[in-house]
């Protein structure tokens, strides 16, 4: 994949006008083959935070950081073929700065969010930034934002209900384990002091008089 960025330029420079016009309508795929991976990544958080733990749950949690680095290498190739390299090769660097809409503005912006989750997301970074880690990987919601938005300002693209879905889908999850975490949670009781108590005393009960030594010798009777 970081092969095929890298010679992405190279392609296009070389292709023919046909090739590019292919080139263009793979750049659209690839853009929708990440967004259908980022989605995936953010199903275990919303399944954990729904208090959901199932096999689904289990196997993309498994190979979530493997599936968001395709995903945002898919995202590179989408934005070059797309516009970079249309632009850039075929108009001009200065025509490029003037090209730019709301739409592929969006779309930068949500690569920039993205890219130190993609640099970082390896385990000797997760050493060695510790709870700063998992602070830096929350701006995924962010850009699941800005990612919507640059859905929805495409020209009919029905993945924007879909990603309004993610959108609503994450809000609510933490909406739900936010309530719900208060119920969660139970307040430890301090110890209180306690009076001590002397122990009761347990008297032995008192003999009881067997009937027969009371009788005496001369209360027995003769023959």
């Amino acid at each position: 994949m970081v092969l095929m960025i890298l010679a992405s330029p190279f392609v296009y420079y070389y292709a023919t006008n046909e090739l590019k016009e292919e080139l263009i309508a793979a750049g659209r795929t690839f853009g929708t083959v990440a967004f259908i991976l980022y989605s995936i990544t953010l199903i275990p958080g919303i399944f954990g935070r729904f208090r959901i733990f199932n096999t689904i749950k289990a196997i993309i949690t498994l190979f979530r950081r493997h599936i968001g680095v395709e995903a945002f290498l898919l995202a590179i190739l989408h934005e070059a073929y797309i516009f970079t390299l249309p632009f850039v090769i075929g108009s001009g660097f200065k025509n490029f700065l003037f090209a730019i809409t709301s739409h592929e503005l969006l779309g930068f912006i949500a690569l920039t969010i993205l890219f130190p989750m993609w640099l970082t997301s390896n385990d000797f970074s997760e050493r060695k930034l510790g709870r700063g880690w998992k602070l830096l990987h929350r701006i995924t919601y962010i850009a699941l934002v800005i990612i919507f938005l640059h859905i929805a300002t495409a020209s009919g693209s029905g993945w924007a209900y879909v990603a309004l879905v993610m959108v609503v889908l994450e809000l609510s999850s933490w909406i739900y384990f936010v309530l719900t975490l208060k119920k969660t949670i139970v307040p430890v009781q301090p110890p209180t002091a306690q009076t001590p108590t002397t122990p009761a005393v347990v008297e032995p009960p008192a003999p009881t008089e067997n009937p027969t030594q009371n009788i005496s010798a001369s209360d027995t009777p003769t023959k």
